[in-house]
């Protein structure tokens, strides 16, 4: 686990925000689910292989971390996985493992909607989570979240960076961290780099399949410490992880670029080793993060960066030990 560090840097000037960007928003199909189940494809090195985008427009190939090949050699073999009807319901949610938030809470998507708004956008954690507006060249804007990992880095999702209908890289990536409607109460951030796997970027144009969503993540990257102003978040992986309480936040399609917290079980069994399938209430969230938060240690790791959604369920995408490796590479600017 690489651990998370609270702010301890003087918040950034306020800004207002008049863009009001479509939020990234991916459904799943059921034939695609299905074959989750019955046929789990596996990683493979060269998916790692990654594209590092910069603002000036160069593209920049950079192999795989070389621990890759041994992480992924070193993943527990897969089990199948849960039909729907076969999973255990959901017990009650173990309230130390729930990010205390204070707030009004309403409902969107499974039952009865427990989604809270977070108030205070500023405080430790929510501080790390951050509303992603990308342009790209034919000047469309897509929002999502994403959560800052680093002194200089945040993870998202790669649909969130990448135009997988004409597979185009950004014009520009900024970033609002706290924000909260028209307010940008920790300032702004212009990206200054991208880094995505090519299993995502490579694939083919205007396809978002299974073997596209195993890859759909990304770093984006910055001169300016971000996490100086922030805070940051832990991130680690657990092939022996047990059923816990997840809990995301971020900016769903329905809530005018406010901030929103949900929670709810997280099995790993329920889907193969590459992914989670949950019901946390979202609407979107594209690119948030799902943590486990320990309420005695005050600690927060995050297990997974949410991608699409369909009529039962939303899917995440699992950090595994090859993900754990990719990231710190890329990190480290390997």
């Amino acid at each position: 686990m690489e651990a998370g560090q609270p702010g301890t840097g003087a918040p950034g000037p306020g800004v207002t925000i008049s863009a009001a960007p479509a939020q990234r928003t991916v459904t799943i199909a059921q034939d695609q689910v299905r074959g989750l189940r019955s046929a789990p494809h596996k990683l493979d090195a060269s998916g790692f292989v990654t594209s590092k985008w910069s603002a000036d427009g160069t593209i920049e190939q950079i192999p795989a971390p070389a621990a890759i090949v041994e992480a992924l050699k070193a993943m527990a073999p897969a089990a199948p996985s849960q039909a729907p009807e076969d999973r255990a319901k959901p017990g009650k949610l173990d309230p130390e493992g729930i990010e205390p938030v204070s707030g009004k809470q309403d409902k969107v998507v499974f039952g009865k909607d427990e989604r809270s708004k977070i108030k205070d956008t500023t405080r430790y954690p929510f501080s790390t989570v951050v509303q992603i507006v990308t342009e790209f060249p034919d000047g469309t804007l897509l929002g999502c979240s994403g959560t800052v990992i680093g002194t200089n880095h945040v993870l998202t999702a790669a649909s969130c960076v990448f135009d997988t209908e004409t597979n185009a890289w950004p014009k520009s990536i900024d970033v609002y961290p706290g924000r909260d409607g028209n307010r940008g109460p920790l300032g702004a951030f212009a990206g200054t780099g991208l880094a995505v796997p090519n299993g995502f970027s490579d694939a083919q144009k205007g396809v978002y399949d299974y073997d596209r969503m195993q890859y759909d993540v990304a770093v984006v990257s910055f001169n300016d410490p971000i996490g100086n102003t922030t805070g940051w978040m832990a991130y680690g992986y657990d092939d022996g992880l047990p059923v816990f309480v997840g809990n995301l936040v971020g900016y769903p399609s329905d809530k005018d670029n406010t901030m929103w917290h949900a929670s709810c079980e997280i099995d790993p069994k329920q889907i193969e080793p590459n992914f989670f399938a949950h019901q946390c209430d979202l609407n979107g969230n594209t690119g948030a993060s799902i943590y486990q938060y320990v309420k005695s240690r005050d600690e927060r790791t995050i297990y997974a960066v949410q991608v699409g959604s369909n009529q039962d369920a939303n899917y995440a995408v699992r950090i595994t030990g090859p993900w754990f490796d990719w990231i710190r590479g890329i990190k480290n600017g390997n």
